[in-house]
């Protein structure tokens, strides 16, 4: 069902300006009238992230969005962070909240195209992507972030290695057959990750060889 939109810019403006404890050009009670006169009910939020605090949670983002169909829309992460902020505070139903601070990472972050289309269609502006992104920052220590940084301005040359490696797997595939590049490519991927390499050595030391220790490596590290 489709909400219904605050009456007028004016409205809103007066409204804002309220909840700011600035002065206002009008009494609050015509404002209050204003909006019970035109049948508009005004649900007040709690503040909870700077980027998006002004959603009044009309559904008209919601046609615009790319992951619409696919896990949450604009309105719904909107929804969902000012629940979890809300169960926080309020230290309400836990497995409610464990459950949607499981999901959220995924729902919410990664499946969000951070493209600004919902801003487009957003009465008050607002950009849900830019809550993502800054979430998404979050999500990643400063040395991450440095190491991302100097990867980025050194994209050339991570582009040749790239071709480069992608040539010489091509060769060992042609010569040895495609068991042979992926053995190559686990023993790799073990060696450079300290986290499967101490349990690929776990494993071995339990006797798991070949397809069978492979599939525990992914149990153990959360892998799909």
């Amino acid at each position: 069902m489709r909400r219904t939109l605050l009456p007028s810019l004016e409205i809103e403006k007066e409204i804002d300006a309220l909840l700011a404890g600035e002065r206002v050009d009008v009494h609050p009670l015509e404002v209050v009238s204003e909006l019970g006169r035109l049948g508009v009910r005004l649900v007040l939020q709690r503040a909870v992230e700077e980027e998006v605090d002004k959603c009044i949670e009309c559904g008209m983002c919601e046609p615009k969005c790319p992951s619409r169909d696919l896990t949450l829309t604009p309105r719904q992460r909107i929804v969902v962070r000012r629940e979890m902020a809300r169960l926080t505070e309020s230290r309400g139903d836990g497995q409610l909240l464990t459950a949607l601070e499981a999901d959220f990472p995924y729902m919410a972050l990664d499946t969000c195209a951070v493209d600004g289309l919902c801003a487009t269609a957003c009465p008050v502006g607002i950009d849900t992507g830019q809550l993502t992104k800054r979430f998404r920052r979050l999500r990643h220590s400063p040395a991450a972030q440095t190491r991302a940084r100097r990867l980025a301005e050194n994209f050339a040359l991570l582009e040749g290695m790239a071709r480069v490696g992608l040539r010489t797997g091509h060769m060992i595939q042609s010569l040895f057959g495609a068991g042979a590049m992926t053995g190559v490519t686990r023993a790799l991927r073990a060696v450079a990750d300290p986290k499967r390499r101490q349990i690929l050595q776990m494993l071995k030391e339990k006797g798991f060889q070949g397809a069978e220790a492979t599939h525990e490596i992914k149990e153990v590290a959360g892998d799909s």
